[in-house]
């Protein structure tokens, strides 16, 4: 849980920083934690079923390598509740923490 204090020290910290990221800079890595999101988003999709085919199966393998070191942070944190494992969803509001912080950069 965050604490009081955190809800005024983020934005705090990007008004300190603000102009430090050139625009272009910005944008790219906006794109990038977009795209990722959208990765964590379509590897979780296909954790859910069993994959038969061989392509859908190297699809998961390939994307597994690419989210699961990420991913696995928060696993360690916050176990599965209920059967039902949020940590891709922590992973990706953390993302887009870091975009909110990089736009106001």
């Amino acid at each position: 849980m965050m604490a009081m204090t955190d809800l005024f020290v983020i934005p705090l910290l990007a008004m300190a920083f603000y102009n430090l990221i050139p625009w272009p800079i910005a944008q790219i890595i906006v794109n990038t934690v977009h795209a990722y999101v959208i990765i964590i988003i379509v590897w979780a999709v296909l954790s859910w079923f069993r994959v038969r085919s061989s392509g859908a199966n190297n699809l998961y393998q390939f994307l597994d390598k690419i989210v699961s070191p990420y991913v696995n942070i928060f696993k360690k944190i916050m176990p599965a509740t209920g059967g039902i494992d949020f940590s891709p969803l922590i992973a990706i509001l953390l993302l887009q923490v870091i975009v909110q912080l990089v736009i106001r950069l």
